[in-house]
């Protein structure tokens, strides 16, 4: 889902609800993935969804201020299976 297609940005809680009333699923069944850009993973966390950074290749740390030190921090997609 695009933000630009359902006139929601992230960190806004009605994107990610608006995500999971279409998948059919909870936002405690979600693993919410992202590299940290406009407080994408805490706004995942705050409705509920586990909220993961992905590092980009070749960095030790998340590009984005609000994204360094948050926890759990993967390398690669590969990384997820390990959380699920």
């Amino acid at each position: 889902m695009l933000s630009c297609t359902v006139g929601l940005r992230k960190p806004d809680p009605a994107i990610y609800l608006l995500t999971c009333d279409r998948l059919g699923v909870e936002p405690e069944e979600c693993l919410f993935v992202g590299d940290g850009a406009n407080d994408e993973l805490a706004g995942a966390k705050r409705v509920g969804m586990k909220a993961v950074c992905i590092l980009p290749p070749g960095r030790d740390e998340p590009l984005w201020p609000e994204a360094r030190g948050w926890e759990p921090t993967i390398r690669s997609l590969e990384d997820v299976l390990d959380l699920v």
